[in-house]
């Protein structure tokens, strides 16, 4: 695998550090890779596939006490695709920033931070939700969330929350329908029925405030939820919220919505050398579709992890979501859309500090919406990577 990517495709070196107590890790990675549809464009003349090689240097740290644990990480990532036309800028570069603070006060009363800011091109990174496209550019994503929580009986708590969601594009595709500014205030009341079941309710509401103002696309959602957080034993741990979202549009003629709300998930670990993550989420998130106000959209995902051998190790991600078009154009509006992504990593440790990589990545986009106002957008991209990691 070294000798194969050193002569083709060049190698990956990602410094990833042993668990040695050290509070600070400096990386370092090159790696080499082949990408089928390098702008996520439908099949056609526009489509463009690419060898190329990513450099990527990171570094992190992270400190805690009794009281406080704080963490931060910063990646920088330069890719450079020898497919792309002459003329063209060949590289995309992109920086995340992930930053978190937890602390307690007393045994009762803590609190939560976290921050992450990326400038990017890959959706991934941005973390769109909504959308499966690359996009061009140095585009901005801040997503920042508070949270306190507070016991106010040995039974009774209460935790209080603030999310706030930036979005800025520099591609003229999404500036116009994804750059958006979202608010979203929560409380949640929690009841300790046993040592290892909790239960909850609570509300929380969300504004989203879109730069454009033609059209008007900014809407409010009111969610109601109740759930159950419950422990059945140190492997196997699962978290369920059900409820309703109501959702609110300000855009003349658009009539208000009341869809189901799930968020639920279980973790197992079968052994120490095997465990699977599993989920399912159905709620509303913005579209890069400017034509419509919305998507209500229902997600299923699954992570395998499995170690083979002392240095042999392998993970599997998959997932598949359904978005159905919220509109007040009848043509458009109940349209579908299916995705479906998988990965598969595995990864070889030669000694502690350096390992062999190998990843693929597929994904898919059907739509049907094409026959309507839009230009085709269903497609298809394979990525292929190959490469060595060292950790210090």
């Amino acid at each position: 695998m070294l000798s194969l990517g050193t002569a083709s495709l060049a190698v990956q070196t990602f410094v990833c550090a042993a668990d040695d107590g050290k509070s600070w890790n400096i990386s370092a990675a090159l790696r080499g890779f082949y990408d089928d549809n390098i702008y996520t464009r439908p099949n056609g003349p526009d489509k463009l596939d690419s060898f190329g090689f990513e450099i990527s240097p990171s570094i992190k740290y992270r400190i805690a006490t009794d009281d406080t644990t704080v963490r931060f990480s910063y990646t920088y990532s330069a890719k450079y695709y020898d497919g792309r036309p002459q003329g063209t800028d060949k590289w995309d570069q992109s920086h995340i920033i992930d930053a978190a603070l937890k602390h307690s006060f007393s045994p009762r009363v803590s609190l939560d931070l976290s921050d992450r800011f990326a400038v990017a091109q890959e959706p991934e990174q941005l973390g769109l939700g909504g959308t499966e496209f690359r996009a061009n550019g140095n585009n901005k994503s801040n997503r920042a969330n508070i949270a306190g929580t507070i016991g106010l009986t040995s039974q009774f708590g209460l935790v209080i929350g603030y999310g706030n969601n930036f979005y800025d594009y520099d591609d003229i595709r999404y500036a116009s329908s994804l750059n958006r500014m979202e608010h979203n205030p929560s409380v949640d009341l929690t009841y300790q029925l046993k040592p290892a079941t909790v239960l909850v309710a609570g509300y929380a509401y969300s504004i989203v405030d879109f730069d454009t103002v033609t059209p008007n696309r900014d809407n409010q959602s009111h969610f109601i939820r109740a759930g159950v957080d419950q422990k059945f034993s140190d492997q196997l741990t699962a978290s369920a919220r059900v409820g309703a979202q109501i959702v609110n549009y300000e855009l003349p003629g658009q009539k208000d919505i009341t869809s189901p709300y799930a968020d639920l998930s279980l973790k197992y670990a079968f052994t120490p050398d095997a465990s699977l993550s599993v989920g399912v989420s159905h709620k509303h998130n913005a579209t890069d579709v400017i034509q419509a106000e919305d998507q209500e959209s229902t997600a299923v995902y699954g992570v395998f992890a499995y170690k083979f051998t002392a240095n042999l190790s392998g993970k599997l991600i998959a997932q598949y979501q359904n978005s159905e078009f919220i509109s007040s154009d009848p043509n458009l509006n109940g349209r579908t859309e299916d995705y479906y992504s998988f990965g598969l990593n595995l990864a070889y440790m030669i000694n502690s500090n350096i390992s062999l990589d190998a990843s693929y990545y597929y994904d898919k986009l059907e739509s049907d919406n094409s026959v309507a106002l839009l230009a085709p957008r269903s497609f298809s991209r394979n990525r292929v990577f190959l490469g060595v990691r060292f950790s210090y």
